[in-house]
């Protein structure tokens, strides 16, 4: 650890460049599909679950499926990085598509269709023009890409692959100094902070956001090519490595009544995630307001996207302070470092939200009784964006590893380190009961609201 960036620094840049490049370049042939989709809400949520499963589903259960498969993989180094890369691939490349999505090119079709058929590309004005009205859309996903896979721990960590993250986190737990690794990881949070600040500052104006991309249409063929992606990304990260852990851990349930030893770690991180998930809602609620400052909201969402290793670290570090000693044997600190992590997607929720409840239609259904319709715009997608913060804030490892007091275990750091000893019918077990809970527990939120909402009218 003596050197200024960690030997594995280099390993994750090289990975984060070429895995952003390559979404990015795919990103730019699909968008146009799912911009000319039209069907039913039904269908288009359907589509999106398909496309965002992938990134939604925890990377450490998909690295625990695949645990064997790269077992075998290790007398074959270039194969395991590939295998790990397309891993990664598949687990971020959704995020370009939903940047796409939400931040159209700024340009209408008509103009669209102008700068087409402009005679001289090869002018400077040509493409000053592109990249003004377009490149944007497709350098905020790209950026975007390139954060996420450029802190990624949990797969790297299980997987055994190379990335800065594992080293700095297996240096701070065998001991070293948290201000030696400061001093390596000042550079490094500069640099994330830049990439942070300038794809926000790509985002010229919140009220661009909408759920429309405007480009040209696309045929059959890319619904095809898009239809092939998601169903791809969604096999490989989400159904293949349950199918797995799903087979081995039926067979270790019958011992399960006797041996399960998770109730406490689960409880607790039950209450955090619902507190977490809660205060993040209330701010992000508060962010999306027309007329919050764009400074305030810019120094809201920068801790959640500089990564949750540097957030974490940044965290542990202020709670060593004696003028908060007091907060090291309190979950307040993991607290606030869910609350940061979770605060980024869950304000982009809460403001498309508040976008469809000001439309013409959501207006229409705030002066209806109709009571689903007032269920579906007003009431159910804000239970839903809760919803999605308690899943992120509960199935968090790193953060919940590095804050959590000496007192309390969370239910994934204590899978994590199980993890490590391999895959068996009894570990898989716990991990369907660890995964099962909360999820049947959202489905009973929603329910329930539902429910009220229908007798409130």
């Amino acid at each position: 650890m003596d050197a200024l960036m960690p030997p594995e620094f280099w390993a994750s840049f090289a990975r984060a460049v070429s895995l952003s490049v390559c979404a990015v370049v795919l990103s730019r042939s699909l968008l146009p599909a799912l911009a000319s989709w039209r069907s039913s809400s039904f269908r288009l949520g359907m589509l999106w679950l398909v496309i965002m499963a992938p990134f939604l589903m925890p990377p450490l259960l998909t690295a625990y499926g695949y645990t064997k498969v790269f077992l075998h993989l290790n007398r074959h180094p270039f194969l395991e990085e590939l295998a790990y890369d397309l891993l990664l691939f598949f687990r971020v490349f959704p995020l370009t598509l939903l940047v796409g999505h939400c931040l159209p090119r700024r340009l209408s079709r008509e103009g669209f269709f102008v700068w087409r058929t402009m005679g001289d590309r090869g002018s400077d004005g040509f493409w000053r023009f592109r990249w003004c009205h377009w490149e944007p859309v497709h350098v905020v996903g790209g950026l975007l890409v390139f954060l996420y896979v450029f802190h990624e721990f949990e797969m790297a960590s299980l997987l055994q692959r190379p990335a800065w993250t594992v080293a700095i986190f297996d240096a701070q737990a065998q001991g070293y100094a948290l201000s030696a690794t400061w001093r390596r990881l000042w550079l490094l949070a500069l640099m994330q902070a830049a990439v942070v600040i300038w794809a926000l500052g790509l985002v010229h104006r919140r009220d661009d956001l909408a759920f429309s991309l405007s480009g040209s249409e696309s045929g059959s063929h890319g619904l095809l090519k898009l239809t092939i992606c998601a169903g791809l990304g969604t096999l490989v990260m989400v159904l293949i490595p349950l199918g797995i852990i799903a087979l081995d851990g039926l067979k270790g349930f019958g011992r399960l009544p006797q041996a399960f030893s998770l109730q406490g770690e689960m409880r607790q991180s039950l209450t955090v995630a619902f507190v977490a998930a809660t205060l993040a809602h209330l701010a992000a609620r508060q962010l999306a307001r027309d007329r919050m400052p764009r400074t305030l909201v810019l120094a809201a969402l920068l801790p959640g996207l500089l990564g949750t290793l540097l957030l974490s670290l940044s965290l542990h570090g202020l709670i060593q302070w004696r003028v908060l000693e007091g907060l090291r044997d309190r979950p307040l600190a993991l607290v606030a470092g869910l609350v940061f992590l979770i605060l980024p997607p869950v304000t982009l929720l809460v403001f498309l939200a508040r976008r469809r409840e000001f439309s013409e239609a959501g207006w229409l259904v705030t002066l209806s009784n109709a009571k689903p319709l007032r269920w579906a715009y007003l009431r159910g997608p804000h239970l839903g964006i809760w919803g999605c913060g308690f899943y992120l804030a509960y199935f968090e490892v790193t953060a919940s590893a590095i804050l959590a007091p000496a007192s309390m275990t969370p239910v994934m750091v204590r899978l994590y380190n199980l993890m490590h000893y391999g895959r068996d019918t009894m570990l898989s077990a716990y991990v369907l009961v660890v995964v099962g809970v909360p999820l049947v527990l959202l489905a009973l939120a929603v329910l329930v609201g539902r429910g009220l909402t229908s007798l409130r009218g």
